[in-house]
């Protein structure tokens, strides 16, 4: 067995079994060097590092950091949680403060300890809020007692604030910090539930991993009918709320308005007391009311536009695609094009770019790209610039696919059925990704290879009219853009035998698939024999012109790589 010294550990000479020493792997790089962040325990001859993660024994050595591969379902820590018999004074003073009891913190099994918290490089005091499911403790959410800094436990499962008091419920209320349901639980109202990482940054994309305690939760929040928003009002408050309202579905929630010069539940406990907090409950509103717009709703967004004008779309990375076509929140997009001409290729590159340059969220059901691992192969060369398989040139080393597979992870979910799946079958399944994983797009790719079977008596025009209905409707419902890739019918070849660049009026089934969608896009080779590697992107329709204009741009694909780099359009 191995010493202290064979880790580089320096272990002090005095205290008890546990002690607290600098760690050899993270502590000489950080500006406070001397900082104890390393716990051992000279009995029980192991340590663990609560700054970088490094931990290990000495009878069977060190662990090393965590390095769990992104795209393998989690294994999670669950937290050993001490109860104390009797509550620190500090702690009392600290809620008293807050208008919050003793009682209050005895039901959520709150308490004092002492604890390592990364940001103040030092042990500090902190209340310890333990998150509970099923009366298990789950994770253990620190907050130093002076000051606001906060840490859970490293890699435990984040999940909501209060789901106990949530079961058999048809309703709850989400609010954006412990102490804020603890002032509902003053008031007598326990059904509410706090997110445990407060709201996102400002200007921050949202994210699946910001967002994952929506997912372990999902079997709570599912059954739920009515959710109220009560989360604070400033910026992050908000831009929380409207990721919430996007995820949870807007049918379901309503929000909350604090009175003027409040921000919180806490707030309003300690200026208005318990009759405030059920007064703003009273007052919640729908998010939005059903069909129904008001002057409150439309005056903000008309004065926003007013002082910001026409707002483009999100940028594809391609800077000549751009000033045809931006990708808007809540859009449809139709693509065609001949078979072989590299839609589906070109709109991975397009969902790679978007994903490098905005950390977007997709979605992609593509039975044409069947079977799935090849099509994240193809995916991965994008990423890495490298073959995937042997060939003339280097392939990418498997350093270098696992890579890719990680930096995927998180910005891609693929639905994969064995069966053809119908519209609205595709349309649940994209909701639910977007409460889970906070999709921010779908693509869908081929339209014919899903399931089309539609009420006898109904012709294949008002079909495809009402399934791009119901796709828009999904889409403006949740801010997700919509794509769909859909075949022209067989095209006649004109004197000089070459193919017309299709249209949306091309597509099999009906004129809707140009008269419906917001924009159109045609991928065409005109060249393929002659010069396979150019394309073209044709903008055939832009419904609102502040996200591009119709016109067409070049392309050279490189098919070692599968990437596209921008060129001049070539004409005949």
């Amino acid at each position: 067995m191995k010493a202290w010294s064979d880790f580089q550990i320096e272990i002090p000479q005095t205290g008890g079994a546990e002690r607290f020493t600098t760690c050899p792997q993270c502590s000489g790089k950080r500006k406070k060097k001397n900082a104890k962040c390393l716990s051992v325990n000279v009995d029980k001859e192991i340590w663990h590092c609560h700054h970088c993660g490094w931990k290990g024994t000495l009878k069977s050595g060190e662990q090393g950091r965590p390095q769990i591969d992104r795209w393998r379902p989690p294994v999670y820590t669950r937290p050993i949680y001490e109860e104390v018999t009797r509550p620190d004074q500090a702690l009392l003073d600290f809620f008293e403060e807050r208008g919050i009891a003793q009682d209050i913190l005895h039901r959520y099994k709150i308490q004092l300890a002492t604890e390592w918290m990364p940001d103040l490089e030092d042990r500090v005091p902190v209340i310890q809020f333990p998150y509970l499911r099923d009366g298990q403790v789950i994770n253990v959410k620190s907050r130093s007692l002076v000051g606001k800094s906060f840490r859970q436990v490293f890699d435990a499962e984040k999940i909501l604030y209060g789901l106990d008091d949530i079961k058999g419920l048809s309703e709850a209320i989400i609010v954006e910090g412990e102490c804020d349901k603890l002032a509902f639980a003053q008031a007598g109202i326990f059904h509410v539930l706090s997110v445990p990482d407060g709201a996102p940054a400002l200007n921050a994309k949202p994210s699946a991993k910001k967002f994952e305690y929506l997912e372990n939760c999902q079997e709570h929040l599912n059954h739920l009918t009515k959710i109220i928003l009560a989360v604070d009002s400033d910026e992050p408050g908000q831009a929380l709320e409207r990721e919430l309202i996007r995820r949870l579905g807007p049918e379901r929630c309503w929000r909350v308005r604090w009175p003027d010069g409040i921000k919180d539940a806490n707030e309003l406990l300690l200026n208005q007391g318990i009759d405030g907090l059920y007064l703003a409950l009273e007052q919640a509103q729908p998010s939005p009311i059903e069909h129904v717009l008001s002057m409150g709703d439309l005056g903000e967004a008309v004065m926003a536009y007013y002082h910001a004008g026409r707002q483009r779309g999100y940028s594809t990375g391609f800077a000549n695609l751009d000033e045809l076509f931006t990708v808007a929140p809540g859009e449809f997009t139709v693509v065609t094009g001949i078979p072989s001409h590299g839609k589906s290729e070109f709109m991975d590159a397009l969902m790679i770019n978007m994903i490098h340059h905005h950390g977007f969220i997709f979605g992609i059901c593509s039975p044409e790209n069947r079977p799935t691992p090849l099509h994240l192969a193809k995916l991965a060369e994008k990423i890495e610039g490298k073959p995937f398989l042997p060939g003339p040139t280097e392939r990418m080393s498997p350093d270098e696919v696992r890579h890719a597979l990680a930096w995927l992870a998180p910005h891609l979910y693929v639905i994969d059925s064995p069966e053809a799946l119908s519209v609205l079958e595709l349309i649940e399944k994209a909701k639910a990704l977007v409460l889970q994983k906070g999709i921010t797009h779908l693509i869908l790719d081929p339209w014919n290879e899903f399931d089309h079977a539609r009420p006898m008596g109904q012709t294949e025009t008002d079909y495809i009219s009402q399934s791009i209905s119901h796709m828009k409707q999904f889409g403006l419902r949740h801010a997700v853009h919509v794509f769909v890739i859909a075949h022209p019918t067989k095209l006649l070849k004109d004197k000089e035998g070459k193919y017309p660049i299709p249209t949306p009026y091309d597509i099999a089934g009906s004129a809707n698939w140009r008269n419906k969608p917001d924009n159109c896009m045609t991928v065409w080779r005109p060249k393929l024999d002659l010069d396979p590697h150019y394309s073209e992107i044709h903008m055939t329709k832009i419904r609102r012109k502040q996200n591009g204009h119709i016109g067409a741009c070049g392309f050279q694909w490189d098919p070692t790589s599968g990437r596209y780099s921008p060129t001049q359009l070539r004409g005949d």
